[in-house]
Parts: structure tokens; C-alpha cells; sequence
């Protein structure tokens, strides 16, 4: 995953993960990328605060947020109810121009329909082994 990030985006990585729970993600790709920037957004106030990791994470709504200063952005929300992910995926349409990465397929998110896909790498996490699928956004 590191490969295609460095491939698509450069040494320059300011990535943005919606939705960051306690910061794993994000502190994982830090690691595989030392000279990226990392940040995310947890509603959940009980998952920010059993971070355990030195990650830059805080408690909020990732709707009152801005995306652009961004160029890689992952936003994996299953728990969302169907007119909130409406919502995020319209902001992320609308603001969002850079690498968006992601398990899920384009089918099951309207903007993807209209993103370039740039390619599919099979991804451990730490609950499972399965593809991310990378997108450019413009």
C-alpha cells in the first residue's frame, strides 16, 4: 500500500482519515511512510480516547470539517446511516481533489463513478487481509 501511495502522490503525503476510530490506520501508514503527515477524525469521543498509539486524532464531525488541504483522504464508514453518507460523499465530491483510498467499489459510492481508478492492492489490517482500491479525485 505504501508503494502506491509514494507512486500516486510522492514524497509529499498529508492524508486524512474520516471516521479514524483510535488512530491505527493512520499510525500504521506513518510508519510505512516516515516522511508523510497524518491526521484523523473520530466522532466517537470513547474511540479517541483509547488511542494508544502517537497519532494526531481528535474528537469531531468529520461533515464540519475541511478536506482541502488534503491530498490523500480514506473514509471507510460502514455505521453510518444512509443519509449521513449521502451527505459525506457530497462533501467529499465537492472538496476533496487527490488520492482517495478505499475497500469499497464504485457501485456502492456515487462519486467513485466518476473518479479515475488507478489501481488495487491487497492490504492487511488489522482485522483482516483484503483489496484497497486507490482513486484519483479531481
Amino acid at each position: 500500500m505504501a508503494a502506491c501511495l509514494k507512486r500516486w502522490v510522492g514524497d509529499s503525503i498529508y492524508g486524512f482519515d474520516l471516521g479514524c476510530g483510535d488512530g491505527e490506520l493512520i499510525y500504521q501508514l506513518g510508519l510505512l511512510l516516515p516522511e508523510s503527515k497524518w491526521e484523523g477524525v473520530e466522532i466517537s469521543d470513547y474511540r479517541v480516547s483509547i488511542q494508544q498509539r502517537d497519532v494526531c486524532i481528535w474528537q469531531g464531525d468529520m461533515l464540519a470539517e475541511t478536506y482541502r488541504d488534503y491530498n490523500v483522504l480514506h473514509a471507510d464508514n460502514l455505521c453510518l446511516d444512509e443519509m449521513v453518507a449521502d451527505r459525506l460523499e457530497a462533501k467529499i465530491a465537492l472538496e476533496f481533489k487527490g488520492l482517495y483510498i478505499t475497500y469499497r467499489r464504485p457501485e456502492n459510492m456515487d462519486f467513485l463513478k466518476r473518479a479515475i481508478y488507478l489501481d488495487t492492492v491487497l492490504t492487511e489490517t488489522t482485522w483482516t487481509t483484503h483489496p484497497i482500491h486507490f482513486y484519483y479525485l479531481n
